[in-house]
């Protein structure tokens, strides 16, 4: 940055811009079944349009914000994230991580709750309630995620918001009466009940794992591969845990 406050445009700003506008597109996408009325008939395609909200949008919207350094031409947009992203990035406290996921994961359930996903149905305007609110929540757990935090906190909490996805995947999918009054089913016509409860459990399954366990393993194993280089290259005693368990939560 100079004297004057021009500002140059960091490394990867531009495929870092693309990815924000399209979590932004994503997250007016997901909006579309519920807002045109296809939603109200399919438990599928509801729980794709939820799945795009929680933890697709959200991450995109993180990665893409270029948070770093402040670009003068960057859109307006970006600015209110890459603020939150600085003041996330200097409180690195196990409380602070703690209540960012305590936040997600509420807006995560309460939106599948049977109550909000009846009325979802009876009130598509909603949704855009309900984009917003997964939206901040799941961006402000991923700046967590890309912050400075450490490897193994990082993995925890991804690990927490996937367990959290899976857990009401699984109870909605194995109900055996079905969670949700809203969506109706015609013998002979389309998919059983049972098997839109199945095949939006599983959709919500594999979206969580592609969207999570990335962060899992790749933190996990740099923070694996960091203990055994410590350990190698470390003369003399070495303390029980290793430097890097200073970086534990």
């Amino acid at each position: 940055m100079s004297d004057g406050g021009a500002l140059t445009r960091p490394p990867g700003a531009a495929w870092r811009r693309a990815l924000g506008v399209a979590g932004l597109v994503v997250a007016a996408l997901a909006c579309v079944p519920d807002l045109a009325g296809i939603a109200r008939g399919s438990e599928v395609a509801q729980s794709l349009s939820f799945a795009l909200m929680a933890m697709v949008a959200p991450a995109l919207i993180a990665i893409g914000a270029s948070w770093s350094t402040r670009v003068a031409h960057d859109a307006a947009m970006w600015r209110p994230i890459e603020r939150l992203a600085a003041a996330r990035a200097d409180r690195h406290g196990l409380a602070a991580c703690l209540g960012v996921l305590v936040l997600d994961l509420v807006a995560i359930v309460w939106w599948r709750t049977p109550v909000l996903v009846d009325a979802l149905a009876r009130h598509p305007a909603l949704v855009l309630v309900e984009s917003l609110t997964l939206c901040v929540a799941g961006t402000v757990l991923w700046l967590e995620l890309v912050s400075r935090s450490s490897g193994p906190r990082r993995a925890v909490l991804a690990a927490f918001a996937m367990w959290t996805v899976w857990t009401v995947a699984y109870l909605e999918g194995m109900s055996s009466t079905g969670w949700y009054h809203a969506f109706h089913h015609v013998a002979g016509i389309g998919l059983s009940a049972a098997a839109e409860r199945e095949l939006s459990a599983a959709l919500l399954w594999a979206v969580a794992a592609v969207v999570f366990m990335p962060v899992v393993f790749s933190n996990l194993f740099g923070w694996l591969r960091a203990e055994s280089q410590a350990g190698t290259s470390g003369s003399g005693a070495r303390p029980l845990l290793g430097p890097a368990a200073s970086s534990l939560p």
